[in-house]
């Protein structure tokens, strides 16, 4: 009976023996699991065989449901086994048996187990079960002049310009941007004046410096900042229709330095019987016009800026309680900008985890923060630029 209660003991520990540190890559997980089969008379060469297919299973397994959404394995669970299961060796990228021993009828072995997190989730998705993590799009800040064809100097927004802003181009601008799924700052929402010397906001053209200043005010990581312009064209039908053109001048700026990263300029013809409201519609229709190839250039600008994401170090106390340590990675491992959660070390009661993440150490603290959980609590006591310490508090005292 001891002897049942130890085997079983020594299978538990090494099922949550990760030993992340020797193969901290993306992609791939590196975890000891124990195999085990009869010894069929004398037949010891089968046995280990069926031993190491039963502990390549158990890595699949362990994988699985350390990467994997609770709720989608255990909503899913016979369908999951069967793609997973069935050929685990389809997801083992390498293996080394540490030891194996063959008494009482029973041969087992313990092995080191390299799976592929990659293919892992590639077949669920697959399967239709799982959605892709889509990119947390940033926050737009639009900074755009406009002047109409009556206008002897360029209206704008920002600052305390007692002139009115009929945002033309700039609404035409912040619709696309909206329907791609960006938000974008209202600029109703006037903050008060930075008493930093170096901002001057009261005019129509700002420095990087000043741009980056308003950026951070505001929280957004890009900048539209640009001019708009209305003029009459040249060709004319009839005695009254006439043609005006709407041009714009843009450049798209990181918030965070004010630092150029795209230039885009180009401009549009419409038609109109009167001057006012043929350059109103100009202006309408190039900031539409431009806004198109704005959502995708940013889009597509922001992607690749998240592909590089930095790498962040969780240290966590309290990790002596597996349960609540477990749920704690499966909800780092759900956080949409989260990818790639390694542990790197663990001890008896801290480990240490490297996740790759789209933003900084702060704002991993935040997302930490919206997580609840019914057993524990998380406290975070420290944040700095690439490391985070946090405390697993159990909701009660455990029973002694």
């Amino acid at each position: 009976m001891i002897r049942k209660i130890f085997i079983s003991v020594f299978i538990a520990f090494f099922c949550f023996s990760h030993i992340q540190a020797q193969a901290a890559r993306p992609g791939v997980k590196v975890v000891r699991a124990v195999g085990e089969s009869r010894i069929k008379g004398k037949d010891v060469t089968n046995a280990k065989k069926r031993a190491l297919s039963d502990a390549l299973t158990s890595a699949v397994a362990q994988v699985a449901l350390d990467i994997l959404p609770q709720k989608l394995v255990e909503g899913n669970f016979k369908t999951i086994s069967k793609i997973l299961f069935a050929h685990s060796n389809e997801f083992v990228e390498k293996y080394r048996v540490l030891t194996g021993t063959g008494k009482g009828g029973t041969y087992r072995l313990l092995a080191e187990i390299t799976v592929t997190t990659d293919k892992i989730k590639k077949q669920v998705e697959k399967a239709g079960f799982m959605e892709k993590k889509k990119i947390v799009l940033p926050k737009v800040l639009l900074l755009i002049t406009e002047k109409s064809i009556d206008d002897l100097m360029p209206h704008y927004w920002w600052g305390s310009n007692p002139a009115p802003y009929d945002a033309h181009a700039h609404e035409g601008v912040a619709a696309v941007f909206m329907e791609k799924g960006f938000e974008v700052v209202d600029i109703n929402t006037r903050l008060e004046d930075a008493e930093d010397e170096q901002v001057k906001l009261d005019k129509p053209y700002l420095t990087p410096y000043e741009v980056s200043e308003l950026a951070n005010r505001y929280q957004a990581q890009i900048v539209i900042y640009g001019k708009a312009i209305s003029q009459n064209a040249l060709n004319v039908m009839g005695d009254d229709l006439k043609s005006y053109k709407g041009s714009l001048d843009i450049k798209i700026l990181m918030g965070d330095t004010g630092e150029t990263i795209a230039v885009l300029k180009d401009s549009v013809v419409v038609t109109s019987a009167d001057e006012l409201e043929g350059g109103s519609q100009a202006l309408a229709a190039i900031g539409a016009a431009v806004g198109k190839d704005l959502a995708i250039q940013v889009q597509g600008i922001w992607e690749e800026k998240v592909s590089s994401v930095g790498k962040i170090t969780i240290v966590a106390g309290g990790t002596k309680f597996l349960g609540n340590f477990v749920m704690f990675r499966r909800a780092l491992n759900d956080m949409p900008r989260a990818k790639n959660m390694q542990i790197v070390e663990m001890k008896a009661d801290e480990s240490t985890i490297s996740i790759d993440y789209q933003g900084e150490a702060q704002e991993l603290a935040d997302d930490l923060m919206q997580n609840t959980f019914d057993n524990f609590g998380i406290h975070v006591y420290e944040v700095d630029t690439d490391q985070i310490r946090i405390e697993l508090v159990p909701a009660q005292p455990p029973l002694e």
